[in-house]
């Protein structure tokens, strides 16, 4: 290579972060996407059908609607975790965010 030619080197190299960026974004957004397409309507059409035992045993109704509910927040959580982000970081986002 001859003096002050510019190597592509730098250039593949960002393309590459770039690129694998991209990928991650769609299959985040992908594992979102199917996640809620599956969960939301699964859990209410739960509650439905679980409806009657609510007449005939509500303690019984209000400790699997617990449970499911539970599952629900832990598979938006799955959400953080698949994301890279970490108590500590949320510690940090909150308290810079807020300021």
């Amino acid at each position: 290579m001859q003096a002050g030619q510019k190597s592509m080197a730098p250039h593949l190299d960002a393309a590459r972060k770039l690129f694998w960026i991209l990928m991650k974004s769609l299959l985040r957004f992908t594992f979102m996407f199917v996640n809620n397409c599956v969960a939301i309507p699964s859990y209410c059409l739960y509650l439905i059908a679980l409806q009657p035992l609510r007449v005939l045993d509500a303690h019984t109704f209000w400790y699997i609607e617990g449970v499911m509910f539970r599952w629900l927040l832990a598979m938006v959580a799955s959400w953080g975790w698949f994301a890279g982000y970490t108590g500590k970081t949320s510690f940090f986002l909150y308290f810079t965010l807020k300021s």
